[in-house]
């Protein structure tokens, strides 16, 4: 039917055909609404993975190759964890965990107090065993030191002389090697096996000696002594 028709009904035909083109028009919008819609849901299930689809499993190559990496590192940690590898780095760095004995100026006078009253006490009790822990082995101090106690216990005497120190001043301090300046009045006495005093010479002196300390080993030990300068205190 013509929507154009002019006749007596021709309005209401119109009205007609008007309302069934607008009817066509309305279903085939949903038509094609309805088709857009599945077209977008079918995309967007293509675009989205399906959770039971099977996954691509590693080759056995990657996965032995995998397997050798993760062995290799723990074989590494365990290894680097051995107190013998620890040690061994210690050795191949020694300034990371090497023990620091150098001395503060106090520390070394400390020290050096010490040494002098143990070699004081080996020349009384003529103990020649406790010499190298006062000096430096292979020193000339220490062969002087050993030939001094062998003439006394020849000689049958022992030295009981008095020392008296008026000062002590660290005139070098390096991490290996310490020189201390040392001002001391000597009363010198010596005394025979049987008590009687043998003692030759001025009855006291100062002296002026430089000692110098090294480190052996752990140990702060005399490697030298110099008298620079003695006086004569009283005749």
């Amino acid at each position: 039917m013509s929507l154009l028709a002019r006749d007596g009904g021709g309005s209401r035909f119109a009205t007609c055909g008007s309302w069934a083109w607008s009817a066509m028009n309305i279903e085939a919008s949903e038509r094609y609404t309805r088709w857009r819609m599945q077209r977008a849901q079918d995309s967007s299930t293509e675009l989205v993975p399906r959770l039971d689809s099977p996954r691509t499993g590693l080759s056995p190559a990657i996965a032995f190759l995998l397997l050798a990496v993760v062995v290799a590192l723990l074989a590494a940690a365990i290894l680097l964890t051995r107190p013998e590898a620890q040690v061994e780095a210690a050795a191949t760095n020694p300034t990371s965990t090497a023990p620091n004995f150098a001395l503060t100026n106090e520390e070394a006078i400390a020290r050096f107090k010490e040494l002098h009253q143990m070699r004081v006490q080996a020349y009384r009790s003529l103990d020649a065993a406790v010499l190298p822990r006062i000096y430096e082995s292979g020193s000339e101090v220490l062969a002087i030191a050993l030939n001094d106690l062998r003439r006394l216990s020849r000689d049958g005497v022992r030295d009981t002389s008095i020392f008296r120190t008026k000062s002590l001043a660290v005139m070098t301090n390096e991490s290996d090697e310490v020189t201390i300046e040392q001002v001391v009045d000597v009363a010198p006495r010596f005394v025979s096996r049987g008590g009687k005093e043998v003692t030759t010479g001025p009855r006291e002196v100062r002296r002026h000696v430089l000692w110098t300390l090294s480190l052996q080993g752990t140990q702060w030990v005399v490697a030298d002594a110099v008298v620079t300068r003695a006086v004569v205190v009283r005749d």
